[in-house]
């Protein structure tokens, strides 16, 4: 039978759903998770019309000192006169009721989330690794125990383990934001990452208003500046929303349609760069955009030192393997026979956000090596 943590919202939420499922309760608007006693969570009817069924799927204390010494999940009478059905089920139940007011589980409630800065990262350690499988072959995270000390488990992770601190996880259960999915027979704990975790993730990486992990802050602030909006339009607006798309819940249209819109931010660098240059005579299609970059630093060339032009030349070389990757992600790594997942995603909204960077810095340097 399945150990549900009363000290973890999600856990009861979820085997509620199960209940409703069963037939044991109803998806009513009346039926709450309220926190409680010792700070677990405590279904329950607000109308008190359902009747209390023993819980012999959680730990109990009997001195009721450590844990609560009994447990009870509700079930729904069969012709209640208060039914009233929920539009969202999860969305009902997931509502809280405490001394401090009822709330949702939504960006307000986050904001009430007390989390250490180790507590974050290691969240966004698990929600990442989980990201970089493909949805078909996603799978628990396994929690080791040895003389080492303690590791999680996952192909997510870089070399497929990672260390933790155990209270740091903990903490993340009982704030409904990981939830453990039971053991196996040699008794290594599993887990995984619910929807809240999902959400609260997408919320942490907006907040912080990093767009990638480890991202330079100031790569990021500058192509983010007003000044660049303003000179790069239309590259910046695609970008942009390739950047947002990374936070949210991928699919592999959604991973594909990143690499369009990173795909135009590029043409629309490049055509920004191309007009203002002009070169006489001549027109390159806008797609032709390592032929267009090319022209471009032959012109500009002109106005920089030997420094410069060594450089720009490296970039265009940076520009075929940005493309390499742009067109992986824009036709779902057809041709590589793989599938993509999220960190494909990053790797091309960050190269991209690097090539612009690294671009437009290097034409705007007055260099003291002229010709």
């Amino acid at each position: 039978m399945k150990h549900i943590d009363i000290y973890s919202k999600g856990d009861v939420v979820r085997y509620l759903q199960e209940l409703q499922k069963e037939g044991q309760i109803k998806d009513c608007i009346h039926i709450k998770v309220n926190q409680g006693y010792l700070d677990a969570f405590y279904p329950e009817c607000e109308e008190d019309l359902a009747s209390r069924v023993s819980a012999t799927n959680v730990a109990l204390d009997i001195t009721g000192y450590g844990r609560p010494s009994s447990y009870h999940w509700p079930k729904c009478p069969e012709d209640c006169p208060r039914y009233k059905k929920a539009d969202d089920f999860f969305g009902s139940i997931i509502t809280i009721n405490n001394s401090k007011g009822t709330f949702l589980m939504d960006n307000n409630y986050f904001k009430t989330v007390c989390l250490e800065k180790e507590q974050k990262e290691l969240l966004c350690i698990i929600v990442e690794a989980a990201r970089n499988v493909p949805s078909e072959n996603r799978q628990e995270f396994s929690i080791v125990r040895s003389s080492r000390g303690q590791y999680l488990q996952h192909p997510g992770l870089l070399d497929g383990e990672r260390k933790f601190f155990f209270p740091d996880l903990q903490t993340l259960m009982n704030k409904g934001l990981i939830q453990m999915t039971g053991a196996n027979l040699d008794g290594v704990a599993r887990i995984s990452v619910p929807p809240e975790g999902f959400r609260f993730y997408r919320y942490l990486k907006k907040q912080s208003g990093e767009p990638v992990e480890h991202i330079e802050k100031e790569v990021h602030g500058y192509i983010d500046s007003h000044e660049f909006q303003k000179e790069y339009p239309k590259a910046y607006e695609n970008w942009s929303e390739a950047e947002g798309l990374i936070w949210e819940n991928e699919t592999s249209k959604q991973l594909t349609k990143i690499g369009h819109l990173c795909r135009q931010a590029i043409q629309e660098f490049i055509d920004t760069l191309y007009t203002q240059v002009n070169p006489p005579g001549e027109f390159i299609p806008k797609d032709k955009t390592k032929n267009r970059l090319g022209k471009i630093i032959a012109v500009k060339s002109k106005e920089l030192g030997e420094t410069e032009r060594k450089f720009l030349k490296g970039l265009h070389k940076y520009l075929d393997v940005t493309n390499d990757l742009i067109q992986k992600q824009v036709h779902g790594a057809q041709k590589e026979k793989l599938q993509l997942v999220w960190k494909d995603g990053r790797r091309v909204v960050f190269q991209t956000m690097m090539f612009m960077y690294e671009v437009s810095q290097s034409l705007k340097l007055q260099s003291y090596e002229r010709q």
